[in-house]
């Protein structure tokens, strides 16, 4: 079985040893209806992008404005729920109230991840980034096919990197299921 990017999701940053995704508020609805579409489907992956946005204390600064991995969602496991997988902040605020049980698939070194402005420019150029990208206020969005392909051929050819120290010692610990 082939595996297919099929979504783009925005998240602080992807550490190859993350168990589960989630979604900030304003963006569940939308988030648990491509979870409950792919979740299982071992064809149907789920791409990882840092937004420009993002602040370093998150994730390692290279790391951002890229399209940094892809994870397989897992079935909801019997007796829990989206709520069980959220992400809390380093305050404790529950930021990121829902989520999903996931596997990391491809998490390639950093210089092996693309930039996501860069891809858009190239598959895209009569858009601007700022309209590619306003979809990711709502949620994870379906990727059009030419996207989902160059996606695929960078991001699940490569090894997998050693895991971000930054995030895996602040937000990750934090949050281990």
């Amino acid at each position: 079985m082939t595996m297919k990017i099929t979504h783009l999701k925005a998240m602080f940053g992807l550490d190859p040893s993350e168990g589960h995704v989630s979604t900030p508020k304003g963006t569940e609805g939308q988030f648990l209806r491509v979870a409950r579409q792919i979740q299982g489907r071992a064809d149907q992956l789920l791409a990882i992008y840092v937004p420009e946005s993002t602040r370093p204390v998150y994730c390692s600064p290279e790391f951002i404005g890229r399209v940094v991995g892809a994870v397989r969602l897992l079935p909801l496991p019997a007796g829990r729920e989206p709520q069980n997988y959220n992400f809390l902040d380093f305050d404790g605020t529950n930021r990121w109230p829902v989520g999903w049980p996931c596997e990391v698939v491809a998490a390639p070194p950093v210089t092996k991840c693309p930039r996501l402005k860069d891809l858009v420019a190239a598959v895209f150029p009569q858009y601007t980034f700022a309209e590619y990208t306003a979809r990711l206020e709502h949620g994870p969005f379906p990727l059009e096919e030419k996207m989902a392909r160059r996606l695929e051929a960078v991001l699940l050819s490569q090894e997998m990197r050693p895991s971000d120290p930054r995030r895996a010692h602040a937000i990750l610990e934090r949050n281990r299921r």
